[in-house]
């Protein structure tokens, strides 16, 4: 969280593969808002969600979807 809230890039490819393995929405939601925050990961940001969308829970898929408007 420190390293997004910081911008700082060479985190955000480990971030992509951690909310790729893990579907709880308490840890990938956070995780989400944060990435589409920081500088140059509101698209990486997109495309990540847009590729794990189905293998999160419906009201997780909800939530993250509204956050990331």
């Amino acid at each position: 969280m420190i390293g997004l809230k910081s911008s700082y890039e060479p985190i955000y490819d480990q971030v992509v593969s951690f909310v790729g393995e893990q579907g709880r929405m308490k840890f990938v939601r956070p995780l989400y808002v944060a990435l589409n925050k920081a500088e140059g990961g509101r698209q990486i940001a997109l495309d990540c969600f847009k590729k794990q969308k189905s293998g999160y829970h419906q009201i997780a898929q909800k939530m993250i979807e509204r956050d990331l408007k």
